[in-house]
């Protein structure tokens, strides 16, 4: 009996997904898609939301960045996707940062959490961690920044190991940031492109908490 067939199932599979996605994130070419936010937002959690606006920005994923332009533009800049759209909730990064940070770059700690149905399908969950030295996530507002740690939970199916779901809070956010809560889930899928299958978002939710209690919502979906 060999070494590795001693290990518990669950350490092989995690090993197994983070090979698969390392492998499907190389192979991973240049490519551009149009991001789709509707944003809105509600005075506190005991009311509805209500719709402010949708934004639309082409995202090109080019290996271990991520640059924006307007739909149409002759071509990307370096600018912050938050510094082009301007006023309102908006996050950068969350197309291909955040699975790099937990399966590729070795700065998560990640811990199994157990066997969940979600959508009618069995899946696997495993929870991590990425403290705040080795965290490039940083959460702003117009009077103060800050630097953050992030914990979460992803979901994969239980027969196929295809990662499904990523979700991830803000943790250790500076007490001079009015910010309570920042929660970013991800949903992704496999798609054919070419003869290559890549693992891209389909869609995403990024959720922010004041101090205030009022609370933003922007709903985000990847095309073309």
């Amino acid at each position: 009996m060999s070494p590795q067939s001693e290990l518990p199932p669950r350490v092989l599979q995690l090993a197994e997904l983070k090979r698969t996605i390392k492998t499907r994130l190389e192979r991973l070419p240049n490519y551009t898609c149009l991001e789709t936010i509707e944003r809105s937002r509600r005075k506190n959690e005991r009311q509805a939301f209500y719709y402010l606006d949708t934004v639309r920005i082409e995202v090109a994923a080019m290996k271990n960045r991520e640059i924006y332009a307007w739909p149409g533009d002759k071509e990307f800049g370096d600018r912050d996707v938050t510094e082009i759209v301007g006023a309102g909730t908006m996050a950068s990064g969350s197309f291909a940062q955040e699975i790099r940070s937990i399966f590729v770059n070795n700065a998560s700690t990640i811990v199994w959490h157990g066997e969940e149905q979600r959508a009618g399908r069995r899946t696997l969950r495993w929870d991590y961690r990425i403290p705040y030295n080795l965290s490039g996530g940083i959460v702003s507002t117009g009077s103060a920044s800050g630097r953050v740690s992030s914990t979460g939970s992803f979901w994969v199916d239980a027969e196929t190991l295809d990662l499904l779901r990523i979700e991830t809070n803000a943790a250790d956010i500076p007490p001079d940031v009015p910010i309570t809560v920042v929660k970013n889930t991800l949903d992704y899928a496999r798609v054919r492109v070419g003869s290559a299958d890549l693992l891209l978002p389909q869609s995403a939710e990024l959720l922010l908490i004041m101090e205030t209690d009022e609370e933003n919502r922007n709903r985000i979906e990847f095309s073309h």
